[in-house]
C-alpha cells in the first residue's frame, strides 16, 4: 500500500538518496590532486620598514592593560565602594543582581538586599535602582561603576 500522495515525495527522496550513496561507494574513482610544483615564495618588495621606538612612562607600563585601575574603582566618588552590578540572573521566580566586589568575589543579591549603604529597590532592563537611607535614588547601568550619589534625590 502506497502512502498518500503528499507523503510520497519524502519516500522517493529517501530512496534516491540511498541509491546515490550506494553508487558513490561502489564506483572507484581516483582522487584528482593538483600537479606537484615548487613552493610559492612570497614576493616582498624589500625589507620591512623600521618602526621607531616609543617611550612609555613607567606608570603606564606597570599598569595592567585590560584591568580597570584600582584607584578609579575605589575612589571617594564611588558610592558602592568598587562593587559593580554586572547583570541579572533568574533564581526560581526571583530576579537577582550579580554583583562583583573589588576583591573579585561575586554574589547574587535580590531586591531589598543591602549593597554597602544602598538598598536594591528594583532590577530594571537597563540597570539596577538603588536607594540609600537618606532617600537618595540612583540607577546604575549593568557593568558600569556608579556615578557619585545625587544629593537632590533625582535619578541619574
Amino acid at each position: 500500500m502506497l502512502p498518500p500522495r503528499g507523503k510520497r515525495l519524502p519516500v522517493w527522496l529517501a530512496l534516491m538518496l540511498g541509491a546515490m550513496a550506494v553508487a558513490q561507494l561502489a564506483l572507484p574513482v581516483a582522487p584528482v590532486l593538483p600537479v606537484g610544483g615548487g613552493v610559492a615564495a612570497l614576493a616582498l618588495p624589500g625589507a620591512a620598514p623600521r618602526v621607531a621606538p616609543v617611550g612609555v612612562p613607567g606608570v603606564l607600563a606597570a599598569r595592567a592593560l585590560f584591568a580597570p585601575s584600582a584607584l578609579a574603582a575605589t575612589g571617594p566618588s564611588d558610592p558602592l565602594g568598587g562593587a559593580v552590578i554586572a547583570g541579572t540572573i533568574q533564581r526560581g521566580r526571583m530576579l537577582c543582581a550579580l554583583v562583583q566586589f573589588p576583591g573579585g568575589a561575586i554574589r547574587t543579591l535580590g531586591p531589598g538586599a543591602m549593597l554597602g549603604d544602598w538598598r536594591i529597590v528594583a532590577l530594571l532592563p537597563g540597570g539596577a535602582r538603588l536607594i540609600d537611607r537618606a532617600g537618595h535614588v540612583m540607577t546604575v547601568a549593568y557593568g558600569a561603576h556608579p556615578a557619585p550619589a545625587n544629593p537632590a534625590g533625582n535619578d541619574q
